[in-house]
């Protein structure tokens, strides 16, 4: 077996959610101070994000576009929770949903200079709990405490993809064909989402709560 060592200390008090880039990165969500770090190979890392809101709860990373997608939440109970745009190689301001700035992004690249931002997503539920991206540059929310799955079009268009019956949509996957997989807590469901909006249970509540979903090569799912 393999021995686990510390690979890079945030010194926050959780890590909610990591995700890779093309060039080998490790960025790491965290609470309770809305953080995102980037984290080299060589196991250095800073910040990269900070967000107005405390909590950072999930990533996804755009390997056509070379962007991160960062899920982040409010503590308090004005507005749902919000999809920003983290570009390696900008300076970007995040925006609520009136349009407002709310959160600068450090530059990775400070010599570039910072292109125009705006508001990807804003969910009227109370929270987004999971994001998931297709080759097509569609992004996929997962929400709470209604269980509703958004999509998301590159031209910014959103829609209801599915809403579960589910109180929590925890973990989101794609597939090459363009289906989405669905994780659920609390009663550990997994669903596959065809592009048209049909729904499959392929596992049904057979643990507390689906964290996470991942699919190979071969299209097969782990959960």
């Amino acid at each position: 077996a393999g021995k686990a060592a510390p690979f890079f200390q945030t010194k926050e008090l959780e890590v909610t959610s990591l995700a890779l880039d093309n060039s080998g990165n490790l960025y790491a969500g965290t609470v309770p101070h809305g953080i995102v770090f980037k984290v080299g190979p060589d196991g250095k890392g800073s910040k990269v994000f900070t967000a107005q809101e405390k909590y950072v709860t999930a990533l996804a990373y755009n390997t056509a576009q070379d962007e991160m997608f960062v899920a982040t939440g409010r503590v308090y109970s004005l507005g749902g929770r919000r999809i920003r745009v983290v570009s390696p190689a900008s300076v970007m301001t995040g925006f609520d949903g009136a349009g407002h700035p709310v959160a600068a992004i450090v530059a990775v690249s400070p010599i570039q200079a910072a292109p125009p931002s705006q508001a990807l997503f804003t969910s009227p539920e109370a929270n987004i709990l999971s994001i998931a991206t297709d080759k097509q540059g569609n992004i996929y929310a997962g929400s709470g405490p209604n269980g509703i799955i958004y999509k998301i079009a590159p031209d910014g268009k959103s829609s209801v993809l599915y809403d579960t019956p589910e109180p929590n949509v925890s973990a989101l996957a794609t597939d090459s064909l363009g289906n989405v997989y669905a994780g659920t807590s609390t009663t550990g469901t997994v669903y596959r989402i065809a592009p048209d909006g049909t729904a499959k249970r392929l596992l049904g509540r057979s643990m507390p709560g689906i964290q996470c979903l991942k699919t190979d090569a071969n299209d097969a799912v782990y959960a």
